[in-house]
């Protein structure tokens, strides 16, 4: 599969940054919005992580995070904080 070529279309905007987003992955099931952001910055940017959980949660879909170990405890306790609801994949950089 050539993900290149599999971008998710919509833009997602923020109106308060007066920006857009596209996440680095969007899957349809089953009339369903499932959204995957790989976040390999330190500089966590929850204010993306929520605008697109709540993009996901207009289509009954989830966002899911997807970071290196090294990170996850931080990106927790960031959505705990934020009460941004998101699942969390990660992956071990040992």
């Amino acid at each position: 599969m050539d993900l290149a070529h599999n971008r998710y279309k919509r833009k997602i905007l923020s109106k308060e940054r007066n920006s857009t987003f596209i996440p680095d992955l969007a899957v349809y099931y089953y009339d369903k919005l499932y959204l995957y952001e790989i976040e390999l910055d330190k500089n966590m940017d929850s204010e993306k992580w929520r605008l697109m959980s709540l993009h996901t949660q207009k289509y009954k879909g989830h966002l899911y995070l997807v970071v290196p170990d090294t990170m996850k405890g931080k990106v927790k306790r960031e959505l705990k904080e934020k009460k941004i609801q998101a699942g969390l994949i990660y992956f071990d950089t040992e």
